[in-house]
């Protein structure tokens, strides 16, 4: 035999027999009542207080209450739980006002047959309204979850996007730099030849000017013109000799842009001991000023990379530094520090020069970039640094400055 269905109920009713009946209609359609019996305000609030209801069945009229402030109370406790009104003397005006203030149904005593069903009507709806609900918060999550989700996304594209673009742009400085490494290679070959010649035969040629030069420096008998042709052509030879041997040292400088000049032979080394021994090579350009030095490197560090190109990546740094940077300054510091990471070595390269600003630092590995050029210097010393770190090494070289906050290089390499 099939049980009934327990049933939660408030019966608002103030006639015990009715009540009786109502519970008879309700195991006779298959629900087993846990109902209390109330007629009054009072015990409808504290009933309320104690469990949570199912459903209301209210009479309509009560000496002392009324199915209007029954619903009202209801309502402000149970929300849209179902509440429906049993009576046998209402008016259909006062029904439909009660279906308007959100009453679910009305039942006339004489026809409880109908109770039954309209109770499983008014159930199925409400658990529907509450599966309903339970699907609009689970809407509300996912969209704030997927909405997160889509943040999240988006900023991680833009995080791959920037790295992509900054990749793309190293890669086309690097195969800019390259074909430049190559151009001055072809170049600097092509001219050595005329140039070592030209060198020759102006030595050649001066020396033997002189010699002529000595030979009638006591014969009265050489005329004025020819005296004065060759002094002319003693002091335009020297001319000539000092510019061919300045033009020799600029073709050996283009030629250091080229990356196999410098790279040398990869090898296992103690890169603290390298870093010593290129300041006790550059000690000498140093030791006369009051700059001073500082390594910090462990001293078990070893890396496999090549030492000729990192010895004159610093070579060149420290002389931008004590040319460029420490210029009007009496005490200078530059500080080397050596990190190692996942087979990665960063070296970060500072002074607290007079550092540059914005423009300069964007140009500063330009070719023939410098800041002194009336002064002798061509601006090739950090493209060749440029070169060595990215081509030799195979790695990244950054640099940071401001006016009067010294300078920082960031170079990272596998090693």
């Amino acid at each position: 035999m099939k049980k009934n269905r327990p049933l939660h109920i408030i019966i608002i009713d103030d006639s015990k027999m009715d009540v009786q009946f109502l519970v008879r209609a309700l195991k006779n359609g298959g629900f087993e009542p846990d109902f209390v019996r109330i007629d009054s305000a009072q015990e409808l609030e504290e009933a309320l207080e104690d469990k949570t209801w199912e459903i209301a069945i209210s009479d309509y009229h009560m000496p002392n209450f009324s199915a209007e402030n029954a619903l009202k109370l209801w309502q402000q406790k149970m929300g849209d739980a179902p509440f429906i009104v049993v009576s046998g003397a209402i008016v259909d005006e006062d029904a439909v006002s009660l279906l308007r203030s959100g009453a679910h149904d009305f039942i006339r005593k004489d026809k409880l047959a109908r109770l039954t069903p309209a109770i499983d009507r008014e159930l199925r709806e409400v658990e529907g309204r509450r599966k309903r609900r339970e699907a609009e918060q689970a809407v509300i999550l996912l969209n704030a979850t997927l909405e997160q989700r889509v943040i999240e996304r988006t900023t991680e594209l833009q995080d791959s996007l920037a790295a992509l673009k900054r990749t793309q742009n190293q890669l086309v400085e690097s195969q800019k730099m390259a074909a430049l490494g190559c151009l001055v290679t072809g170049v600097a070959h092509e001219i050595n030849t005329p140039l070592g010649i030209g060198i020759t035969a102006t030595s050649h040629l001066y020396n033997a000017t002189k010699q002529m030069s000595n030979n009638i420096a006591d014969d009265s008998t050489i005329d004025l013109p020819t005296s004065n042709y060759i002094k002319l052509a003693d002091e335009s030879l020297e001319m000539i000799g000092n510019s061919l041997k300045k033009v020799a040292d600029l073709v050996r400088s283009f030629k250091n842009i080229a990356v196999d000049q410098a790279s040398g032979d990869r090898r296992k080394f103690y890169l603290k001991e390298q870093l010593e021994e290129i300041l006790l090579i550059y000690n000498p350009r140093i030791k006369n000023t009051q700059h001073k030095v500082e390594i910090t490197c462990p001293q078990d560090l070893v890396i496999n990379s090549f030492p000729g190109a990192i010895s004159e990546v610093i070579v060149n740094l420290l002389s931008n530094s004590i040319k460029h940077g420490f210029e009007d300054i009496s005490k200078g510091t530059i500080e080397i520090i050596a990190i190692k990471n996942a087979g990665k070595l960063q070296l970060i390269y500072s002074d607290n020069g007079k550092g540059m600003d914005e423009k300069k630092v964007d140009r500063l590995f330009e070719p023939f970039f410098t800041t002194k050029r009336g002064q002798g210097n061509i601006g090739l010393g950090m493209n060749v640094v440029y070169n060595l770190v990215n081509h030799t090494l195979g790695g990244q070289i950054t640099c940071k400055s401001k006016l009067g906050e010294g300078v920082d290089f960031t170079i990272t390499f596998q090693a």
